[in-house]
């Protein structure tokens, strides 16, 4: 997953490693977290329908669950509580993402 390609799919990690990063307006590459079993990603662009605001690169062979942003929407309408998980940890991720340039 990179950072400003379209967001269609959410990940869950069911094994292995990934490290996430982000490009600084100045241009520097920015390591923002590391993720393992259990952790997810990709739900940024889905509920804020925007572009990837980071890079997720596998550390170690991964085993990876994607759900489609059709279906991620589906699960959330049947899931109300998860929805304000989600929301509360993509204000949690955005707040440590550096801000891309405006072009």
């Amino acid at each position: 997953m990179t950072q400003g390609e379209r967001g269609d799919k959410f990940y869950i990690i069911i094994d292995g490693e990934a490290k996430v990063t982000a490009v600084s307006p100045d241009g520097n590459p920015v390591n923002l977290s590391s993720l393992g079993e259990n952790d997810c990603f990709g739900e940024i662009a889905l509920l804020e329908d925007t572009t990837r605001s980071a890079t997720v690169t596998s550390s170690t062979q991964c085993t990876l669950l994607s759900i489609t942003r059709e279906n991620f929407s589906k699960f959330l309408k049947l899931e109300p509580k998860l929805l304000e998980h989600f929301r509360a940890l993509m204000q949690q991720r955005s707040s440590n993402t550096p801000t891309t340039p405006k072009k």
